[in-house]
């Protein structure tokens, strides 16, 4: 009797269906295995000659691993009309793993269990359009097959509680009901969060999250519901954010604002002038569009002072809480691959970006307003989209001091000033 299949870990609100942009075309290195490579050479392609021109790089590092060229920032296969000629030749399956994993984020885990997200950067994810993910189980399963011979992946709490994965799931739920108790505000829900991460990250309670039971989750929830207006207060009453603050808060947003990409390969004079365009945005100066062409043009527009000054729409709140709730449903904030953050740490990162993605939509929303500039989707849309892009992959939250000063900030005698600047219709 043949084994019946794991049912996939994914939070049921996202969709997606291609809408031909070509934009993942040209956003990363595209990597390809020494097989599909040499398969890909086999094909018959219109305009292409396998013979005469080579259309792969070796990659520096990983043991049979080539990217396919660009040309003019795109891959080389994707023709004038924006759509892959690959795809339109001989059909999706024919393509490479890569390409037809995006925007999928699939991940087979030391436990047996497979999760599964969409990738907000993609425009179609991150506006809610197309098919929701429920519909596309089959394609999951087939997904992780193919990539269950790679790493397999893993996570842990602390260093301190060494909590199992079936655990940290169940933590995580109980974050997911945290983030949507709407009856209070999402600052006031967002520092609740923060409370309780730190409660459960001390020596002393460092127990209570080892082997948790369903009662983790109800405890969580009911202090809430019979503390939530202590919590709105706290915000309401704490001092607006300092410049220590405001200097922080915006060096860790140019984290999630970056595009590595675009500096990729390059030597590390070459990352000069990035890095300049950065300071001057922690400074409070300069524009989001330096340092990503996706952003909008703000330069003059401080993150947490015209987050105060716009209150929190229902739809940007909406948006935030999706993301959040598709990575807490898949445990994709936390674990290997990706930076290896811990649970606690990872947690403390969701924390981060939704404040960061309401500030990027403040910040895009005073920016059209200004130039008189007409936004064809929710800014809260574009937002996400560029937070998203660094929010699982990028080098820059593992560093040492990224971790201490996120650590610092996301903490119940600090967060609350970033809290408060983030007003809702209850708030």
């Amino acid at each position: 009797m043949s084994e019946k299949p794991s049912e996939p870990l994914f939070h049921p609100e996202q969709s997606w269906t291609c809408e031909g942009c070509g934009e993942c075309c040209g956003m990363w290195d595209i990597p390809v295995t020494k097989e599909e490579k040499e398969r890909l050479e086999k094909l018959d392609l219109p305009g292409f000659d396998f013979d005469k021109n080579d259309y792969f790089t070796k990659a520096k590092k990983g043991r049979g691993i080539y990217f396919i060229k660009k040309k003019d920032d795109k891959c080389v296969f994707l023709d004038s009309d924006g759509l892959c000629v690959i795809h339109k030749k001989h059909g999706e399956k024919v393509k490479a793993l890569a390409c037809r994993l995006y925007p999928f984020h699939v991940l087979n885990w030391r436990d047996g269990k497979i999760s599964a997200s969409f990738r907000f950067d993609c425009q179609a994810v991150s506006r809610g359009n197309g098919q929701p993910i429920s519909k596309r189980k089959k394609e999951i399963r087939s997904f992780a097959k193919e990539l269950r011979p790679g790493l397999l992946s893993n996570a842990k709490y602390n260093g301190k509680a060494g909590s199992s994965l079936a655990d940290m799931r169940k933590i995580a739920a109980a974050y997911a009901e945290v983030f949507s108790y709407d009856k209070i505000s999402l600052a006031a829900r967002l520092h609740y969060a923060v409370n309780l991460l730190d409660f459960n990250s001390t020596d002393e309670h460092s127990g209570f999250v080892e082997g948790v039971d369903d009662s983790f989750a109800e405890d969580a929830m009911e202090y809430m519901r019979e503390n939530g207006e202590l919590f709105e207060a706290a915000v309401e009453d704490a001092t607006p954010p300092d410049k220590l603050r405001k200097m922080i808060f915006n060096y860790l947003l140019t984290g999630f604002v970056r595009v590595d990409e675009m500096v990729a390969g390059k030597s590390l004079i070459a990352r000069v002038p990035r890095a300049r365009k950065a300071l001057a945005i922690v400074q409070g100066k300069g524009s989001l569009r330096d340092i990503n062409p996706k952003c909008a043009a703000t330069s003059g527009i401080s993150p947490l002072d015209v987050l105060a000054e716009r209150p929190l729409s229902p739809e940007t709140e909406r948006i935030v809480l999706r993301h959040a709730s598709a990575q807490l449903a898949a445990l994709h904030f936390c674990g290997k691959p990706g930076p290896g953050l811990t649970f606690e740490e990872g947690m403390r990162h969701l924390v981060l970006m939704q404040a960061v993605t309401c500030a990027i939509t403040a910040m895009f929303e005073a920016a059209d307003e200004r130039d008189g500039a007409k936004r064809e989707h929710p800014a809260a849309a574009d937002a996400i989209r560029v937070t998203d892009h660094t929010f699982y992959h990028s080098p820059f939250f593992a560093l040492g001091h990224v971790k201490k000063m996120t650590r610092w900030l996301v903490s119940p005698k600090t967060f609350p000033s970033i809290a408060r600047c983030l007003k809702s219709p209850l708030g």
